[in-house]
């Protein structure tokens, strides 16, 4: 004697069992949602705006009682309507009495040319294209107050295509 289960419709909202580690670590984020008024509670409220992908407490930024939150976007420039839309959020987790300023990172500039030298048989365009998709990808991505590492991008290069022999 067995019992034949078929579902008919697909199960789409069951969930795979939560580890008691994710579970205590639930627990102490929802503890400290509920603060407002420090560091905690503003970066994390700059975290909740959609569009921003890291955020950055800065102290004593304008003086006493002020701080920034310099923050960065996921698309490659911080856009002004992100900065309101920051600032908006972080206000209203901020301490009466504190100033809040969210800020851009400081962009440089970077400009570079490779030369690559080829394989036989190599599809010359597409590769060039893949290449300055590898050089966009890696410098957009690099974290806030992190270095450009030259020899970083070089491996990111020549691993875009096996018909690279060098740059």
């Amino acid at each position: 004697p067995f019992i034949l289960v078929e579902n008919r419709m697909p199960i789409e909202n069951g969930a795979f069992p939560e580890s008691d580690e994710s579970y205590r670590s639930r627990i102490a984020d929802s503890i400290s949602e509920l603060q407002t008024g420090n560091q905690t509670a503003v970066v994390r409220a700059a975290l909740t705006v959609p569009g921003v992908r890291n955020a950055i407490f800065v102290p004593y930024d304008g003086g006493l009682g002020a701080f920034a939150i310099v923050i960065q976007a996921k698309q490659p420039v911080v856009s002004n309507g992100l900065i309101n839309a920051t600032q908006e959020a972080v206000n209203s987790v901020t301490a009466s009495g504190n100033k809040a300023i969210i800020k851009r990172p400081i962009y440089n500039g970077l400009e570079t040319k490779i030369r690559l030298t080829y394989r036989p048989q190599a599809n010359r365009a597409l590769i060039r294209q893949l290449v300055r998709r590898a050089v966009v990808d890696y410098i957009v991505n690099i974290p806030l107050g992190e270095p450009f590492i030259l020899n970083e991008l070089t491996q990111r290069v020549l691993e875009v295509d096996e018909k690279i022999l060098d740059m």
